[in-house]
């Protein structure tokens, strides 16, 4: 049997679900939620560079896709955007009967406090659904893989984990530019600036996952931001980036 599903948010995470999403026999796309209004009603399959013909055309209302029939929400919307696109809107889907798995970081829900935890556990006894957190960092690299790999050890005196990604084919400057930092004044990364807030909580919540795994109690975190500019301009995807940023 098909699970009727719709993808929320097309961005570049948001575009490599909806490609399976449509090439999947296992799965019947029935909606396509988008906060770009030049991508409202365009089809699907155009969205993900796929031909477009599936017959289901993307839509920014909200309510459309809780009308939609959809058993199943792929969540991909991006914390990037100062606009609210994460808790409010998962609760109100899972509280609708509609499951959501979510790539937006909400793997700990804990370490939001105990009035977000509660907001999705009580969404989901309201709906009777189900809420599944993914992502690779957080939700896999450390409170999976790194405590997995715990497990071929006897005694365990410290644990490293050193993340390195190339951003340039990221094409989303909200994302490279906004919340990641890329292309910024060295000043704007800091301890204290407002991406490096929004970066702590991911980071934050895969501790506090690594730690409930392994049965460790964290006395603290510290966070500290070593930031490096460029001597040169380089040009990426989402643009350049300009020389001493």
């Amino acid at each position: 049997m098909t699970i009727r599903v719709a993808q929320w948010a097309t961005g570049a995470v948001g575009r490599a679900a909806l490609r399976e999403l449509i090439e999947n026999p296992d799965f019947q796309l029935v909606g396509v939620l988008v906060y770009d209004p030049e991508k409202d009603g365009l089809d699907a399959g155009a969205l993900c560079g796929l031909p477009p013909t599936t017959g289901v055309r993307a839509t920014t209302d909200k309510d459309a896709i809780l009308a939609s029939g959809a058993q199943l929400v792929v969540h991909a919307a991006s914390k990037a955007h100062a606009v609210e696109t994460n808790a409010e809107d998962i609760c109100r889907l899972l509280a609708a009967g509609i499951d959501v798995i979510s790539t937006t970081s909400y793997n700990h829900l804990p370490t939001y406090g105990a009035s977000t935890e509660a907001a999705f556990a009580d969404a989901c006894r309201t709906g009777s659904t189900r809420f599944h957190a993914a992502g690779e960092n957080p939700g896999f690299m450390f409170e999976r893989l790194v405590a997995t790999v715990t497990g071929l050890s006897k005694t365990i005196d410290r644990i490293d984990l050193y993340e390195a990604t190339d951003v340039s084919s990221v094409d989303s400057r909200p994302m490279l530019i906004d919340l990641m930092g890329m292309g910024r004044p060295a000043a704007d990364v800091s301890v204290d600036s407002p991406i490096i807030k929004k970066l702590d909580m991911a980071y934050r919540q895969a501790l506090n996952a690594t730690a409930d795994v392994l049965g460790v109690e964290l006395t603290h975190i510290d966070v500290a931001v070593d930031c490096t500019t460029l001597p040169y301009p380089i040009e990426v995807k989402a643009g350049v980036i300009e020389a001493g940023t």
